[in-house]
């Protein structure tokens, strides 16, 4: 989601002469379904560190046994949480393949309103 200030000018003829975005502030979003397939390691480590540590009879937190004894884990390590790098342009809020077709599509038009002159 971006934030900012929208300005267009039509011409006589009620096509576009300026298109205007400028952004104050962008917001990225994650799709939900890729944030619980990327936890989703890290949860059955965290329930299987749970299944050797906690028994039925426990009431109290797993911190250490009513004996001491130290907690159990499991025989692999923690897995790590894996965050896809962001696909938007730092400062900018969009794509750079977007950011490149504004850039194609100003430098045509610029072009072309030099032809036609």
């Amino acid at each position: 989601m971006a934030r900012g200030t929208l300005r267009t000018q039509f011409d006589a003829n009620q096509k576009i002469e300026l298109f205007e975005f400028i952004t104050s502030s962008h917001e990225e979003y994650v799709p939900r379904t890729r944030v619980v397939d990327a936890a989703r390691p890290l949860h059955e480590w965290i329930n299987e560190w749970h299944r050797a540590n906690v028994s039925v009879d426990d009431k109290q937190p797993p911190k250490m046994s009513k004996k001491g004894r130290l907690l159990k884990s499991p025989p692999t390590a923690p897995p790590e949480i894996d965050i896809p790098e962001s696909k938007v342009k730092l400062n900018m809020g969009i794509t750079p393949s977007m950011f490149r077709f504004l850039e194609v599509s100003t430098s045509v038009r610029l072009h072309l309103s030099k032809c036609f002159v």
